[in-house]
């Protein structure tokens, strides 16, 4: 489907761009083979190929969910950045991607508390319960806990220490518990942290 080269040795022939991102279209992940027939000799003769070179046009890698979830929701410019507030509720973009809330104030939605963490104080545990959604996955977003809020700063990982971490899918997002021992501290803090993009 490519084409055909001139007959003369050295010749080149270019494949269209166009042409290679229709097969990637259809199939990213498939694997192609270059045939060379020399149609002059009515099929296979004593043509080869020295080189091939992909062109650098070709289907660009997608965004990741963060700038597509940003741009999906209007947020352009400086407003747009992970760690932007445009909606001044003191909730970052990047929080408010993980816990699938609405940032941009010309939206529907936009400073409500959807979904942020909630704590209470239960059976000995502090308990944390908060909405992460699924393509939030890849900025490891995790609660973290202290007895002082200069920190060291602790993550709470399932099994270690008696704390417990449940996950409830809901399908774009999941509901996440975690239960950390109070062990007899008077008090305790916990925040959700995400790694930026």
């Amino acid at each position: 489907t490519g084409g055909q080269s001139p007959g003369d040795e050295s010749s080149r022939h270019a494949i269209a761009a166009a042409t290679l991102n229709t097969l990637l279209a259809a199939d990213p992940a498939a694997t192609y083979t270059l045939d060379i027939i020399d149609a002059n000799h009515g099929g296979w003769g004593w043509s080869v190929a020295d080189d091939v070179t992909i062109p650098g046009n070709l289907l660009p890698p997608a965004a990741p969910p963060f700038e597509t979830w940003a741009a999906a929701r209007g947020l352009v410019g400086a407003d747009a950045a992970f760690n932007a507030d445009p909606d001044n509720d003191g909730i970052p973009n990047g929080i408010e991607f993980v816990v699938n809330s609405e940032p941009n104030p010309a939206n529907p939605g936009a400073a409500l508390r959807d979904g942020l963490p909630l704590a209470e104080v239960t059976g000995g545990f502090l308990v944390v319960t908060y909405t992460r959604a699924d393509d939030a996955a890849y900025l490891d977003p995790h609660i973290e806990f202290t007895t002082d809020p200069a920190g060291p700063w602790t993550r709470a990982l399932h099994g270690v220490n008696g704390i417990t971490i449940q996950e409830t899918d809901n399908g774009p997002t999941d509901t996440v518990v975690v239960a950390i021992p109070m062990n007899a501290d008077p008090v305790k803090f916990a925040r959700l942290k995400a790694s930026g993009p």
